[in-house]
């Protein structure tokens, strides 16, 4: 695999997995949890929880 192969595959691997942990916040948003509650949950830094719910109204239909 070439260098530029495996920088393209690595980034769609980071952004696959940031969708899915956008979409289980915005889950457990529906569902009526904190940042502090989901960040515990799935054992995730609180800080990058709480700049997915302060986008929610965005990005979470």
């Amino acid at each position: 695999m070439s260098n530029a192969t495996e920088i393209i595959f690595v980034e769609d691997r980071k952004e696959g997995r940031m969708s899915r942990r956008v979409e289980m916040v915005c889950k457990k948003i529906t569902k009526g949890q904190n940042a502090v509650a989901i960040a515990d949950l799935l054992e995730e830094d609180e800080s990058a929880i709480q700049k997915i719910v302060s986008i929610s109204g965005y990005v979470c239909a």
